[in-house]
């Protein structure tokens, strides 16, 4: 019964919360969300649902959620949608398509790109000291990459937004194509 009473209280927050935010703000909170349960012992049933209802609530899609909780718990092989997934390596990676290569990184850097709101999502999984806009990036965490950023090391070349979503822009533009 109880259960039952915070669960009504969960989805008129979310309610409440869905008419006051933009979708990109929903996305961001859904992401944030993600993270704050991933960095516990174990994930529950319990949280999980209650992220898969905030996720509902605010109308985002399905793939895109399913994308995102991957991402955000380092399950980069479980991605549904691994075309909307760039892999930032020192070498060539056979798990994704989409693929910028620095020498000198010693572990990947992974970029979500979430179409609904049209925001990339970075990840860097390794301990060098990269900084993104010149702010140190913590191993593990999710950053927004948004317009105008870059990352940068002293041991390699900026990865600009420029760079990134014309990897993701090209993608699109050969996918769609169509001669007849």
């Amino acid at each position: 019964k109880r259960v039952s009473a915070n669960s009504v209280k969960i989805l008129k927050i979310c309610e409440d919360v869905n008419a006051e935010l933009r979708h990109n703000q929903k996305i961001l909170t859904l992401l944030q969300l993600l993270e704050f349960i991933s960095f516990g012992n174990d994930v529950t049933e319990l949280e999980l649902d209650f992220v898969q209802t905030v996720s509902d609530t605010f109308n985002v899609p399905k793939d895109e959620y399913e994308n995102a909780k991957a991402f955000i718990f380092g399950n980069y092989e479980a991605l549904p949608h691994k075309e909307n997934l760039l892999a930032i390596t020192s070498e060539p990676s056979t798990l994704t398509e989409k693929q910028l290569i620095r020498q000198q990184l010693d572990s990947p850097i992974y970029i979500l790109h979430l179409l609904s709101s049209d925001m990339y999502v970075l990840k860097y999984t390794g301990t060098q000291t990269l900084r993104i806009n010149g702010h140190v990036i913590k191993p593990n965490w999710g950053y927004i990459f948004d317009r105008g950023a870059s990352v940068r090391s002293p041991l390699f070349a900026p990865i600009y937004y420029s760079d990134v979503t014309s990897i993701f822009l090209n993608a699109e533009a050969t996918d769609k194509m169509v001669f007849t």
